[in-house]
């Protein structure tokens, strides 16, 4: 039968061997201080960018930030990440020199750690090296490399629209100049020249229209005044001579009464297309000014805001020089060497102890099998 374990009797059995313990904790709090002591330091410094709204716009949104905002922007984290970019700092601060210098990647993935903070605008540039002066200023120039590489892109997005506003500019510059010279065109064909040619041919045509009444009126009185002689009256050819001048003279005059009735018109209708034109120009000319300045006031705003339509990012803390190594962290070291310590040297003791009481309930049997044969 399978023998009840007992806490008091493994408690002695840990008891009587507490200088095992203590050389197993004693060697490994010496072996994980001397690799501490012989192991290359490593500091590490951070610098602190400040994800900022875009500049240009409604400063009433920056208190409107949602959750998926703040993901987008954790794209920023390439900004600093980039292996040009990388590169340059390591060709600036000589990162690369030695007999078997790493490859720009691996040596990337040891010493560079770039992270937006969750559910913040903050991101975070952290570099490791074993001189912590040289750390602080690495971290420092990718800090504002890349907050001057996002402000150049930046700018150079605001340029191509700021170029395509500008022809657009042009273009309208262009029509202003033409619909201001068909404006002046139009102005300098005369109005006033046309109302007094029309004028002077309704005076004409009031003159021949009078005339013509005339005419009428003798020729109604001499068509009567043939009515009323006889037949072999002496006067009745004079009169009907006359009466045939008098009709002559009417259908002349109606004649050149139609002709200048349509030169009026034609110069009505000359002056009618001509206030047709003013009006079409001025409306041409007054779209034509009112789209030149729209756009001349949208190129002096983006001029004015150029590379400012995007999120900033701000340098807020460049670092300092940090004093006091990031590894090997000592007291870590010391708690972990400790702790696994503890761990084994408890394992060991109680594998000892398993194999105590196994040899003990067989030296127990074996005693009472020689009391058997003894009796």
């Amino acid at each position: 039968m399978a023998e009840i374990f007992d806490p008091f009797d493994f408690g002695r059995f840990l008891a009587s061997r507490w200088k095992f313990a203590a050389v197993c904790v004693g060697t490994a709090l010496a072996v994980a201080a001397i690799v501490c002591m012989v192991v290359p330091r490593q500091y590490t410094a951070t610098a602190i960018l400040l994800i900022e709204p875009p500049a240009a716009s409604d400063p009433r949104g920056g208190s409107a930030v949602s959750p998926i905002y703040l993901e987008s922007l954790k794209s920023y984290e390439e900004f600093a990440a980039g292996d040009s970019l990388f590169l340059k700092a390591c060709e600036k601060f000589g990162l690369l020199t030695g007999d078997r210098p790493a490859s720009i990647e691996s040596l990337k993935r040891r010493i560079l750690r770039v992270e937006k903070l969750k559910d913040t605008k903050v991101l975070e540039i952290s570099v490791t090296l074993s001189e912590a002066q040289k750390a602080q200023q690495v971290a420092e120039y990718l800090a504002e490399e890349t907050a001057a590489l996002n402000h150049s892109i930046a700018v150079e997005n605001d340029r191509g629209v700021l170029a395509g506003l500008l022809a657009q500019l042009e273009a309208a510059r262009t029509a202003l100049t033409k619909a201001q010279a068909e404006q002046a065109r139009v102005t300098a064909e005369g109005k006033p020249a046309l109302w007094q040619e029309i004028r002077a041919l309704g005076d004409v045509a009031q003159g021949l229209e009078e005339k013509s009444a005339e005419a009428r009126v003798e020729a109604v009185g001499l068509a009567a005044q043939q009515a009323a002689l006889q037949p072999n009256s002496p006067d009745r050819d004079f009169v009907a001579e006359r009466l045939a001048g008098a009709r002559a003279r009417q259908q002349q005059t109606e004649l050149e009464k139609s002709a200048l009735e349509k030169r009026v018109a034609e110069k009505s209708a000359e002056l009618a297309a001509l206030d047709v034109r003013k009006e079409a120009a001025a409306a041409q000319l007054s779209n034509a000014d009112a789209q030149f300045r729209d756009l001349e006031k949208r190129e002096t705003e983006m001029s004015v805001t150029a590379g400012l339509r995007t999120e900033q990012l701000r340098v807020v803390d460049p670092g300092i020089v940090p004093q006091r190594p990031s590894f090997p962290n000592i007291p870590l070291s010391l708690g972990a060497a400790l702790l696994l310590s503890i761990m084994a040297g408890l394992a060991w003791l109680t594998l000892q102890y398993g194999i105590a009481r196994q040899r003990g309930r067989f030296e127990k049997r074996e005693l009472r099998v020689a009391r058997s044969a003894s009796r």
